[in-house]
């Protein structure tokens, strides 16, 4: 994709192109910048306006005011609708409950950023969050997050494989060593049980383990009983 665009630009076909819409690419550049900023603006007033409308709620409830907020709000004719009212006021509360300082919470208004979208990953990382200062915040939620993809299991060994150590972690909690060696022998006999049934298309299997078949089942049944 890279080289491709490298030879694009460097295809003198395209420089009557570039010299017709470079002006607009300027003004298109200088209006995602307003944009930016409007942006900004508008996020720290919604902040602010569901903040107000808290604190009015609030107040209407202390009161014991005949119908709720609803009827205050037809009463007092408040201008706003009283629906984004409830949506302002849901997303202040969201982003007021994370106790960030007022110089994040700026710098992340500045850059246009809308927090309640953000609420997630705020709260994953609230120890290291409260540290950063405000380009480092904003920083902070604009970096993607990467997942490490899985591997690709391609045949039976490796989905065994896998399991074993899905089942090793859990097992891992185990503290008693006896109770650990008894939980191995538990899933290493209903292997073998599987294997044996009829409807199991690859055929009969065994499990090694250091127990005898007998053994198995004895450990088994005690485990059930319990």
């Amino acid at each position: 994709m890279k080289s491709r665009i490298k030879r694009a630009t460097a295809n003198k076909e395209y420089k009557t192109l570039y010299a017709a819409t470079k002006p607009q690419e300027l003004k298109l550049k200088n209006l995602w910048q307003q944009h930016g900023k409007d942006l900004g603006v508008f996020t720290n007033l919604k902040f602010q306006i569901g903040g107000l409308v808290s604190l009015i709620e609030k107040a209407v409830k202390d009161a014991k005011f005949l119908g709720g907020f609803r009827a205050f709000h037809a009463a007092r004719q408040i201008p706003c609708p009283r629906t984004t009212c409830q949506t302002y006021r849901n997303a202040y509360q969201d982003i007021s409950c994370l106790g960030l300082k007022d110089e994040v919470l700026n710098a992340a208004f500045a850059a246009g950023i809308d927090l309640v979208k953000s609420v997630g990953k705020i709260k994953g990382a609230k120890a290291e969050v409260l540290k950063l200062d405000g380009p480092r915040f904003v920083a902070f939620l604009q970096r993607r997050s990467t997942s490490t993809p899985r591997p690709k299991l391609k045949n039976v060994g490796d989905f065994v494989e896998a399991g074993i150590l899905g089942l090793k972690k859990l097992f891992d909690r185990i503290k008693d060593e006896e109770m650990e060696s008894q939980a191995w022998a538990g899933i290493a006999l209903e292997i073998s049980n599987l294997g044996n049934e009829e409807k199991w298309d690859g055929g009969k299997f065994t499990v090694s383990s250091p127990l005898s078949i007998s053994e198995l089942e004895h450990l088994l049944s005690e485990e059930r009983e319990v």
